[in-house]
């Protein structure tokens, strides 16, 4: 009997020892197509700084080894300064559809045009991951309050593509961009390693630094406008000219982050 209530309790004490609940967040750094800023290129994500955070739980089966589960969540804005400076710089073709105030009067030629001056509203990427993988934790000595953590996952991802509109307007001619939001499913993987700095029984201060890659997702049904404008409403000479085009867009969604937070010991 006294065994048995000796080993329970030390199976008791290995549990409770070695398992964490954690919460970071941090920077998230586009890298790859997805911070790639040329509008031209189809697989680039025009992403820019932005900030991840996770919650996750961890235990040590062994030793050093174990295994983890965590809810990832990243929001990367869209990169307005890097859309308006190429937005500015394109040849835009306007020979979808002309439309004018008087039927009489035919549609000007519509050669390559540029616009100057875009502006374009603040919308982002947003993406989670439910991940599970394996976890280690090394530490120097028995005795140092430093421990070297690092995970390895695999799971699951839902994205989000932003909704894009842009305007350009001139004394005498008004464009508007437009491109819908999608999203789609992927599976994204998580590479980290950090430092656990032991604050007192049960509190810990982690940092790290994390790789989330994802396989190329496809977003479908995205619709993409032009409309622009030359002349006043209700003038002879007021015409309407649209371009739109609707299709499906292909991405990998690639980061570098860099997060720091708290763990308790359960």
């Amino acid at each position: 009997m006294s065994l048995t209530i000796g080993l329970l309790f030390a199976l008791s004490s290995f549990s409770q020892k070695n398992k964490y609940f954690s919460v970071v967040t941090g920077a998230s750094l586009p890298i790859g197509n997805f911070g790639n800023d040329d509008i031209t290129d189809d697989e680039a994500g025009v992403a820019k700084l932005g900030q991840a955070g996770s919650i996750s739980y961890a235990q040590l089966t062994g030793k050093k080894l174990g295994f983890t589960i965590t809810i990832q969540g990243q929001r990367n804005p869209f990169d307005t300064k890097a859309a308006e400076k190429k937005f500015s710089e394109i040849n835009f073709n306007r020979d979808v559809m002309s439309v004018g105030t008087n039927p009489n009067l035919p549609p000007p030629p519509s050669p390559p045009v540029k616009y100057p001056n875009w502006k374009f509203q603040k919308r982002s990427w947003l993406s989670g991951a439910l991940l599970m993988g394996g976890y280690g934790e090394f530490a120097s000595t028995a005795s140092s309050r430093f421990s070297i953590v690092t995970k390895l996952m695999l799971g699951p991802l839902y994205a989000e593509s932003p909704e894009i509109r842009g305007t350009s307007v001139t004394d005498t001619v008004t464009a508007v961009y437009e491109q819908t939001s999608s999203s789609s499913f992927g599976l994204a993987y998580l590479l980290s390693g950090g430092i656990k700095l032991h604050i007192n029984k049960r509190l810990y201060f982690l940092t790290s630094l994390e790789y989330m890659g994802t396989n190329r997702m496809t977003f479908d049904d995205i619709e993409a406008t032009l409309t622009t404008s030359k002349g006043v409403v209700g003038d002879p000479g007021f015409i309407i000219t649209q371009s739109k085009l609707t299709g499906s867009a292909r991405q990998t969604v690639s980061t570098i982050n860099l997060v720091a937070g708290i763990a308790v010991r359960l």
